[in-house]
């Protein structure tokens, strides 16, 4: 792919999904550096973030702060659905947000279906301004995290190294 095609591609993304893209991205990596790490096996070892744990650490109180604050009204009502195969065609399936990990399984939702299922490219996107919301309120949603968590903003606010 050109330099142009790929800044044309770059230039249809909203400033909401690099945004949040970027920001999902350093965060992910202040959880790796901030000790949230999957445990891996010998044939294994990938360094992968371990969302559900850093979820449960942040446990129900954070969740009850993030739906009384309204900082996620619209990313709690209505998450971000899950891109499936039904019929040999892709499809998308509703998944409700009842808890942290919930909450944050949809965050997670968000930069996948941004990065992998196609939102904000050529094809339709049903309603592009929910799109937007979503993003937006789930990276509100980490932010509030980060406050709720010393050891991973100091990670994720350290310069390059």
């Amino acid at each position: 792919m050109s330099s142009n095609k790929l800044d044309a591609l770059v230039r249809q993304l909203p400033e909401e999904a690099i945004s949040f893209f970027a920001y999902f991205a350093r965060f992910e990596y202040a959880l790796k550096r901030g000790g949230f790490l999957k445990r891996r096996s010998e044939k294994n070892d990938g360094a992968e973030a371990d969302w559900n744990c850093f979820a449960k650490k942040l446990g129900s109180a954070f969740f009850e702060k993030v739906k009384s604050s309204n900082i996620a009204d619209k990313l709690l009502a209505k998450p971000p659905k899950k891109q499936i195969v039904k019929s040999d065609d892709l499809d998308w399936k509703c998944i409700r947000i009842h808890d942290v990990t919930t909450l944050f399984d949809a965050i997670r939702r968000a930069r996948n279906n941004l990065f992998h299922g196609g939102k904000f490219q050529s094809g339709a996107v049903e309603d592009i301004a929910r799109d937007k919301t979503l993003l937006c309120q789930a990276r509100k949603v980490l932010e509030l995290a980060l406050e709720a968590r010393a050891s991973v903003k100091a990670h994720f606010e350290e310069g390059p190294s």
